[in-house]
């Protein structure tokens, strides 16, 4: 059962404070149950016990990670820590006790195993606590996000412990500081200097090309996954604005996928930027939009950071496909990309309307995760040069 289903079949919240929270995950990413705290619909110690009945597995809460001992923290590199989104907190003969966001997620066990050379006991955490402790011991820096929502939730501890205790923790509050917590604000991919780039910059977007058939030939095919990875990240490196980027990422999805589809975004309204495999012209482009917090297709997510599957036949999924002049696919597969706490695109593909997608998703969130860093890296370069 799902975090959300639970939570509103056991009472804890109901389903409009639900889908609330998941059109605010929607927006601003992340777990659904930060989204959740964030909005007061639930407390810490709740989550962490729903989440433990979710997966299956024990609660790992705060006290648990306040003082790791450095043998067990030794454990795990930081690069293993941030792929996994693991903390190893407790360390027993030749067993691993590790606080994990998503604790279910075989192939970050396996790794973890692999790398490690220990048993792995996986416990669960708030996303908040894990990217705490990542900060505090592997020094991976927090977004500003969590940054408050930590120090609001640590706030209303030190509140409910004893008086005596309260004056102790007083001098350390005023000299951190506090800060209420809010959601961020909704903007679009950070816009590149080039005028040419006037989608990116909130503008019209620009006519677009008739999109050819993706070349899916075997012979096509840059050698094994690891291969087309690298040399994806390396074309990534070399990108020079934000439009040669979006391409390269479609051209990837390509191989694997029959059709393409990279949304931008102004405001809450999606509109197509590069595509692939849809013979979509200017003016048919530019039919195709939806606002993201109202179009039925993306509560397939449903709490998820994507989604892949068939389309549900009600006629209220089907819209999308009706502007794009075709039948609903077998198969689709929904990537919501998000930038410093906020939706900034989404990625759409499908397998064609007689086919289904190749390759394992997995696949298509790394390359996802090497494209959000070259949007970084872009931002950077521009950063150096207005300096």
């Amino acid at each position: 059962m799902r975090l959300g289903e639970s939570l509103v079949e056991s009472g804890h919240i109901t389903k409009s404070q639900l889908e609330k929270a998941l059109n605010a995950q929607l927006i601003f990413g992340g777990h659904l149950g930060t989204c959740l705290i964030e909005l007061g619909h639930i407390d810490e110690q709740t989550l962490g016990n729903l989440l433990a009945r979710v997966y299956g597995v024990k609660y790992a809460h705060p006290g648990l990670l306040d003082d790791i001992q450095p043998q067990t923290l030794a454990a795990l590199s930081q690069a293993s820590v941030e792929k996994h989104m693991a903390i190893p907190f407790d360390l027993t003969k030749r067993t691993l006790r590790v606080a994990m966001v998503n604790p279910g997620h075989v192939p970050s066990l396996d790794e973890l195993f692999f790398v490690s050379g220990l048993r792995i006991e996986a416990w669960v955490s708030p996303e908040v606590r894990v990217f705490q402790a990542m900060e505090r011991y592997y020094q991976v820096p927090r977004r500003v996000r969590y940054i408050t929502l930590a120090r609001s939730l640590d706030e209303k501890k030190s509140k409910a412990r004893p008086k005596a205790t309260q004056a102790a923790v007083a001098t350390q509050a005023a000299a951190v500081g506090g800060a209420a917590v809010a959601l961020p604000r909704l903007v679009p991919i950070a816009p590149s200097a080039s005028s040419d780039d006037e989608e990116a910059a909130g503008g019209t977007p620009a006519p677009m090309p008739p999109a050819q058939p993706p070349k899916r030939k075997p012979s096509a095919i840059p050698g094994d996954l690891e291969t087309r990875l690298r040399l994806t990240a390396e074309e990534f490196c070399r990108a020079e604005d934000i439009a040669a980027t979006i391409k390269m990422l479609l051209d990837h999805v390509a191989l694997d996928a029959s059709r393409c589809i990279f949304f931008g975004l102004k405001g809450t309204e999606a509109f197509v930027r590069d595509v692939r495999g849809f013979a979509l012209d200017a003016v048919t482009a530019h039919k195709v939009r939806f606002n993201v917090t109202t179009e039925p297709l993306l509560t397939l997510l449903s709490g998820d950071s994507f989604y892949r599957g068939a389309v549900p036949d009600q006629p209220k999924y089907h819209a999308i496909f009706d502007a794009l002049h075709t039948p609903p696919p077998h198969e689709i597969l929904l990537l919501p990309v998000h930038r410093h706490d906020r939706l900034a695109g989404l990625l759409y593909a499908d397998g064609g309307t007689q086919g289904r997608i190749e390759g394992e998703t997995e696949s298509f969130l790394r390359v996802m995760r090497k494209f959000i860093l070259s949007l970084d890296h872009i931002d950077s370069r521009q950063r150096i040069r207005l300096a």
